[in-house]
C-alpha cells in the first residue's frame, strides 16, 4: 500500500480525489506548469486529472507505481510519482520519477525536498540499483534539480508532448544508489 512520506516541511500522501481542486488550479490550468509535462493535455481535460487522482493509493506499488500529492501545511502544492519498472521504454528495468510544483512554490527548495524523500522511499521499495527520469531539453530548472539529486545524463529521446502538441527532445537521466547517497552528503 502507498505510504505517507514525511519530510522536514512537507508531507507526500497518496493522491486522492479531494486534491482535485488544488491540482486543477495549481497545475492543470497553468500552462507554465503543464508545458513541462509531456503527459498532460493542453487545453486541460478535467477527466484526465480526475482519473489520475482516482488511481490514488496503490495496492501493489511494485507493479502499479505510486502517485503522491506534495503538501505544505496540509495544502497541496504539487505532485510527484514513481512509475513502476517496465513503464519506460528507455530503462524498462528501472522505476521512473516525475514531479511538478505550482509556480508559487518554485524556488523554495520544495522540489528538492520532495524528490529526495521520494527517491529514498523508491530505493527502499524497489530495491533497484538505479532510478530513471526524463526531462525536456528546454527545462533547465528541472535539469538543475535532477543533477543536484545526483542524476546523470545517459542519453536523449524524443517524446510526444500532449501539452505542446508536438514531438519534444528530452534528456534521459539515471541515478544510482551510490550517486544519490553521495549527492545527499
Amino acid at each position: 500500500m502507498t505510504p505517507v512520506i514525511t519530510t522536514q516541511r512537507l508531507n507526500l500522501h497518496p493522491t486522492l480525489p479531494l486534491d482535485e481542486k488544488a491540482f486543477w488550479t495549481l497545475g492543470s490550468t497553468d500552462f507554465e506548469v503543464v508545458r513541462w509535462l509531456t503527459g498532460s493535455s493542453w487545453p486541460p481535460v478535467r477527466k484526465e486529472l480526475s482519473d489520475h487522482l482516482l488511481a490514488g493509493p496503490r495496492k501493489d506499488v511494485y507493479t502499479e507505481g505510486a502517485a503522491f500529492s506534495i503538501l505544505l501545511d496540509g495544502h497541496p502544492i504539487g505532485g510527484c510519482k514513481v512509475s513502476a519498472p517496465d513503464e519506460s521504454e528507455y530503462y524498462p528495468e528501472l522505476p521512473t520519477l516525475g514531479y511538478w510544483l505550482g509556480r508559487d512554490y518554485h524556488g523554495n527548495g520544495y522540489g528538492y525536498e520532495a524528490m529526495s524523500a521520494l527517491i529514498d522511499w523508491s530505493f527502499q521499495t524497489y530495491d533497484m540499483p538505479a532510478i530513471a527520469a526524463r526531462v525536456l531539453k528546454e527545462n533547465s530548472r528541472s535539469q538543475k534539480l535532477l543533477k543536484k539529486l545526483g542524476f546523470k545524463e545517459t542519453g536523449e529521446c524524443v517524446r510526444f508532448s500532449n501539452s505542446l502538441h508536438a514531438e519534444v527532445e528530452n534528456y534521459v537521466l539515471k541515478l544510482s544508489r551510490e550517486d544519490f547517497v553521495e549527492a545527499a552528503l
